[in-house]
């Protein structure tokens, strides 16, 4: 068996967070919306109608792992309840989801 060491353990995890970082943050900030949200069309933008400042997609991401779980069954029930259909991430973050032809 390979023997690896913490070395090589933290730079893998560094490399998942980049492209973590890249696809989710980085694109969110660039472009308004992640991949899956410019495809069915939409974008997020600040609950004030603005656009998002430099922090608002890390935070609203930072949530992603609870808003899945169980089954997406949080970020689900979340969306269902409140009044701007809006996820964890996006009620802390003070984001919302909306289509990008929407002004």
């Amino acid at each position: 068996m390979i023997k690896r060491d913490e070395n090589f353990y933290l730079f893998v995890s560094g490399i998942i967070f980049g492209i973590w970082i890249l696809t989710m943050v980085v694109t969110e900030i660039l472009f308004q919306s992640t991949m899956g949200n410019f495809i069915f069309g939409l974008k997020a933008i600040h609950k004030n109608g603005g656009k998002m400042d430099f922090w608002q997609p890390l935070l609203r991401h930072c949530f992603d792992l609870i808003d899945m779980w169980p089954f997406g069954l949080v970020g689900i029930l979340t969306i269902k309840f409140t009044k701007e259909n809006q996820r964890l991430g996006d009620i802390i973050a003070e984001t919302i989801v909306i289509e990008r032809n929407r002004t």
